[in-house]
This record gives C-alpha cells, sequence and structure tokens, in this order.
C-alpha cells in the first residue's frame, strides 16, 4: 500500500466514523430532550410536582366527563393484566384525578403516576398524566460517555495512525490504516443505550395511553 492509498484509506474510514458519530450525538440529544423539557409534571390541579427528575407526561382526549372517567380509571388499574405497568396500587383518588404507586415493578420501575381528567367541552375530556421513571438515567449516562469516548477515539486515530503509519517506510505498517475502523466499538453504544432507554419511555407510554383511550368503552366500575 502506498502512502497515498494509505491516506486515502485513513480519511475514508474516518470520514464515515464521523458521519456515524455525529448520528450517535443527535440521537442522543434528542432523546434526552424528552424528559428534560417536559421535566416539571403537575398535580390533579395543576398545583403540584412530582418529585422527580425523569418524567414521562403527556395528554389524550378522549369522550366522557371527568368524574365517571376516574371511576373507569380505577376499575381498569385494579383489573390484572397492565404488564409493562406493573402492580399498581391507588394511593389517592379525587373527582379530577387518580394517583398512583407501583409496588411490584416489572423490567422497568416506576414512582408514582399522576392521572388529572378535566372537561375540554362537548363531551370530551383532557387526560393528562405523569409517570416518575426510576433507575433509567444511567442509560442516558453511558450513552454520553461513549459520545465523548467515540470523538477521542476519532481524533486519537487520526493523530496515531497520520503520524506512525500513513507515512512508514514498509508497506505492512502501512496497510495498518485501516485499523480507523476500530472507532466503530466507540461509535455503536450511544445507540443501544439512548435506544434502550427510549424504547422503555415508550412501552410506558404506550400502554397508559391505550388504558386511557379505551376508558369511553369499558364499564363505569361501579
Amino acid at each position: 500500500m502506498t502512502p497515498e492509498l494509505a491516506n486515502v484509506v485513513m480519511w475514508g474510514i474516518l470520514l464515515v466514523a464521523i458521519a456515524a458519530w455525529a448520528g450517535a450525538l443527535w440521537f442522543t440529544s434528542v432523546t434526552a430532550r424528552g424528559p428534560q423539557a417536559k421535566r416539571e409534571s403537575k398535580r390533579f390541579s395543576v398545583d403540584a410536582q412530582l418529585p422527580h427528575s425523569d418524567v414521562l407526561t403527556g395528554e389524550v382526549t378522549i369522550p366522557g366527563v371527568p368524574n365517571e372517567l376516574v371511576d373507569r380509571f380505577c376499575a381498569a388499574i385494579a383489573a390484572p393484566g397492565i404488564h409493562e405497568l406493573g402492580t399498581l396500587q391507588i394511593v389517592e383518588k379525587t373527582a379530577e384525578g387518580v394517583r398512583l404507586k407501583q409496588t411490584a415493578p416489572t423490567m422497568i420501575r416506576l414512582g408514582e403516576i399522576v392521572v388529572s381528567f378535566t372537561d375540554a367541552r362537548n363531551g370530551q375530556c383532557r387526560a393528562r398524566y405523569a409517570v416518575q421513571l426510576q433507575n433509567r438515567t444511567w442509560l442516558l449516562w453511558l450513552a454520553w460517555l461513549f459520545v465523548g469516548l467515540g470523538l477521542a477515539a476519532i481524533i486519537t486515530a487520526y493523530l496515531l495512525i497520520s503520524q506512525f503509519a500513513v507515512n512508514h517506510a514498509d508497506p505492512a505498517v502501512r496497510t495498518q490504516a485501516v485499523q480507523a475502523v476500530q472507532t466503530v466499538h466507540f461509535i455503536w453504544p450511544p445507540f443501544l443505550f439512548a435506544g434502550l432507554y427510549r424504547t422503555g419511555r415508550r412501552g410506558v407510554q404506550a400502554r397508559l395511553e391505550a388504558i386511557l383511550g379505551n376508558l369511553p368503552y369499558a364499564g363505569s366500575g361501579e
């Protein structure tokens, strides 16, 4: 391998690595932005905060009136089979909402769950929810750690290969320019850890919104 070819090989691999690293940075940033942007979630009357930094929030609009939907929601929670949310206990119930806690977790540990129902007129009700996610932020920390390590690996690979391999007198040493591909070991982990974090949040959100969406078609729970 000539020095010119070794240089082309090195830069070809590093440019692909830089593009992949930029993708990892974007993916991790988008994933982390969700919980931070919705960090402060409110209670039934939207006047208090859940005491946890990693809170999943959202809302759905469904047919019905608040007090009836509260009863139906409690009945749905008391029924078995809410797998993604684990075993839930009703801690507090009012005419406008319900506060729950997870007593038997699944793979995802939850803290308190607060669901409030407010009249949205024309026979519609706005159901807002806030769910505390516990022991999940370490996945984001690992993703950010490997984002930093990935950038360091790319810079280190460039410095070492350009200094000691590309222009070396021995052609066998110049072929080591292909070792720039080793940077991949530090680039893929952000996709894994941030992806696991995102998947867990989406699973909880999908299950809770499915329960809320089915309330108008459930029994009254009385």
